[in-house]
């Protein structure tokens, strides 16, 4: 039980009012009964002295007084000071009647405000007041001041009540405050300590990201050093095949970073192409090969037998979801080795499973619970010398669900794990890569001259013929020239830009109205691309470009094509939200 809640000690610790106070009602009761009211003083004091010594022996040592001990203390307190007034009443006369009313009513309400939150203390501290006060009436009862002592008992009545209310609507409104203000103590600590954290871990995922950027950045700039300076005449091929590579997982840590900063609710846009499943497999094994033949790793590939060759399927966002279940495992295996393993589920929807599978640490259940995550890193701990932005899986897993697929994990502490995803594919008869049906001249409109021979080169490959136009401008009056087969517009440009220049041909009269116009921009954004076909496009692709998703494209947007008008297409290297 809790000790009793007293003002007392507060009073005790105030000498100043107290002995003012007694020295008041000493001086009063002295002009009445004369030296007799030392008397008084000296047991008043007496009382006070023993009762404020409880309260400090229960302030020092923390012992609880039973309730029948606090209230006795109260009452005989209460009763010391009651005392005066009685003396008073007896003594008789109007001199009487005035001291003992004063010290009545005062003595009362000092008794109220000391237990204005404790009622029935209160009461118990005014009630040795309440005999005093009716004889006070009985000894003037038929005189006037009997009547005027009855007529303060309402009022007195009326302003301890009040005082007791508006002392607890007082009381309720601070504790009400205070709570508030406790609250938002507490929730700016907390948002001080998420603020703190966040701060950590932007400090460590942007040394994270630069780590992760630099690596490809190394291999590209140090192949193009080598490639200009002449100094491998022999290995340009291998050179140049290398810089590609590390060029692709640049642009997928690019496109890790567009995607973090997308909401959960932006969809991904999804564009289905035919791939070469060897092609592919082979493009994992090479992209990896010299990371892990660096780190003492052997890494193949084991494709099970009955793979089709050629499948339909977002052969960007799969590289992208492989390309992290391998740049993990790399990253994260010290000896041994890593497999690629590939099998083709039959069914009414065959299944694609690719497993990478490494002989590293291993995760832990806990870990496994939270390692798809958004930057949640572990590493750095447990595998000391491994850095990785935190985002790599998050987004792997978003990818494959958005190919209505999923990510799986198996592992063992201390024997490697085996990341698998497994996408439905679409099984295809083989093709050769030709041109698209129907598109042999093309017309390039793309302000960067290197973008321009990069394109004519693409289309030179696909046996495609070109025409070239530096802006918006010259586009339009070149489709006004002569027909096309496919108009490739770029957007930013000068003089006028890409979709002020569809708009033209689409809605002029030139031999170019209804020729398929393919955008191809780095703007990445979905209402980038919404834009584009609402202007009049009839595709959109997406810097940088690929010859197999610029064949796809220009293929979908043949004349005759059941796909003349599509929606955006993408490269298979890109990869985006």
């Amino acid at each position: 039980m809790a000790a009793p809640e007293t003002t007392f000690a507060t009073i005790a610790r105030a000498q100043g009012m107290r002995y003012l106070m007694l020295a008041a009602w000493t001086l009063g009761l002295a002009a009445l009964v004369g030296a007799g009211a030392l008397i008084w003083l000296a047991g008043a004091v007496l009382i006070g002295l023993v009762r404020g010594e409880f309260d400090r022996r229960q302030a020092r040592t923390g012992a609880v007084l039973s309730p029948f001990t606090y209230s006795a203390l109260v009452l005989i307190n209460a009763s010391a000071w009651a005392v005066a007034p009685l003396w008073a009443v007896l003594e008789g006369g109007l001199g009487g009647w005035i001291y003992a009313l004063a010290a009545v009513l005062t003595g009362m309400h000092i008794a109220t405000r000391q237990f204005d939150r404790r009622p029935r203390m209160a009461l118990l501290a005014c009630s040795p007041y309440l005999p005093v006060l009716a004889l006070l009436i009985a000894s003037h009862w038929g005189r006037p001041e009997a009547w005027i002592t009855l007529a303060c008992v309402p009022m007195m009545a009326m302003g301890l009540i009040s005082h007791v209310v508006y002392g607890r609507l007082e009381a309720a409104v601070v504790a009400a405050y205070e709570a508030r203000q406790a609250q938002m103590i507490a929730d700016l600590e907390a948002a001080q300590r998420r603020a703190e954290a966040a701060d950590r871990a932007k400090s460590a995922f942007l040394a994270g990201v630069s780590h992760e950027l630099r690596t490809p950045l190394n291999a590209i700039l140090g192949a193009s050093q080598l490639i200009e300076s002449g100094r491998a005449p022999g290995r340009h091929p291998e050179l140049a095949q290398g810089a590609r590579r590390a060029a692709e997982i640049l642009l997928g840590l690019v496109n890790d970073l567009i995607e973090a900063t997308a909401s959960d609710g932006d969809r991904i846009v999804l564009q289905p192409v035919e791939t070469d499943l060897a092609a592919l497999i082979d493009d994992w094994v090479g992209a990896w090969s010299e990371a892990a033949h660096a780190k003492g790793l052997s890494l193949a590939a084991h494709a099970a037998p009955g793979l089709p060759e050629r499948i339909q399927v977002d052969a960007a966002r799969l590289n992208q979801v492989v390309h992290k279940l391998l740049s993990n495992a790399v990253r994260y295996t010290a000896s041994g080795e890593i497999r690629i393993e590939v099998s083709l589920k039959p069914g009414p929807r065959p299944l694609l499973d690719v497993t990478v599978r490494d002989t590293g640490l291993g995760l832990t259940a806990a870990q496994i619970g939270v390692i798809f995550t958004p930057f949640e890193r572990f590493d750095s701990a447990l595998r000391p010398g491994c850095e990785g932005t935190g985002l790599g899986l998050p987004i792997a897993r978003r990818v494959a669900k958005a190919l209505e697929g999923d990510i799986h994990i198996a592992s063992t502490p201390g024997a490697g794990s085996a990341f698998s995803v497994v996408v439905p594919v679409e099984p295809l008869v083989a093709q050769g890569q030709t041109a698209a049906p129907g598109v042999s001249n093309v017309l390039v409109v793309e302000d960067n001259p290197a973008n321009r021979r990069l394109l004519g080169a693409l289309l030179g490959a696909l046996g495609c013929q070109i025409d070239e136009a530096c802006d918006g401008a010259e586009g339009v009056a070149a489709a006004e020239a002569r027909p096309f087969d496919a108009i490739l517009m770029d957007v930013n440009m000068p003089v006028m830009d890409g979709l002020q220049a569809i708009r033209a041909i689409r809605g002029g009269a030139g031999p170019n109205r209804n020729t398929p116009i393919v955008i191809v921009s780095a703007a990445a954004r979905p209402e980038d691309e919404q834009e584009g076909l609402s202007a009049g496009a009839n595709a959109y692709l997406t810097k940088p470009i690929h010859v197999e998703g610029l064949a796809a494209t220009l293929a979908a947007c043949a004349p005759g094509s059941p796909q003349a008008t599509v929606q955006a297409v993408h490269s298979p290297l890109e990869s985006r939200a």
